[in-house]
């Protein structure tokens, strides 16, 4: 069997298809985590443009077809907080100032620069019934992030 066949059959039977949108992300994540919002402005012009083409080309947007003007992005900021110790230790390792989370509101995608709680963030958004049922490349990066996270692959 190859590999996504063994995640999916091992997984599979373990989930309720519940697709959450971005508002409930946005809610789990500040309940979750010490956050602040804040402005794109914080970022540089590269990261924009890099954050752009991430978005036009995710799999969320291969129906909507997208482009950079009609995005519209959401950051956030984890705080440095007893809270967020667990998630703040990576940023040794990658010379980030802190770790952002960003969300675009018309594709629901989203992005971080730490692996952990981009795992936990895909698997907090679920899946739909129509990608449960069909084993769509959705289901099968759905599970993948619950195999990585169960095996603390981050």
């Amino acid at each position: 069997m190859k590999q996504s066949e063994n995640l999916l059959a091992h997984y599979k039977p373990t989930i309720t298809p519940q697709y959450k949108s971005v508002e409930d992300m946005q809610k789990w994540l500040e309940s979750h985590l010490d956050v602040e919002e804040i402005s794109l402005t914080e970022f540089s012009d590269a990261f924009i443009e890099h954050l752009n083409y991430n978005s036009t080309n995710a799999i969320t947007n291969s129906d909507l077809q997208l482009t950079a003007e009609d995005f519209l992005f959401v950051a956030y900021r984890i705080m440095h907080t007893e809270k967020n110790k667990e998630y703040n230790a990576d940023l040794q390792k990658t010379n980030d100032n802190y770790i952002h989370v960003i969300f675009e509101k018309k594709t629901e995608c989203f992005f971080t620069n730490n692996s952990k709680l981009f795992l936990e963030l895909s698997i907090e958004q679920g899946i739909s019934q129509y990608d449960y049922e069909n084993d769509t490349i959705r289901l099968l990066h759905y599970v993948s992030c619950i195999d990585r996270l169960a095996k603390f692959e981050y």
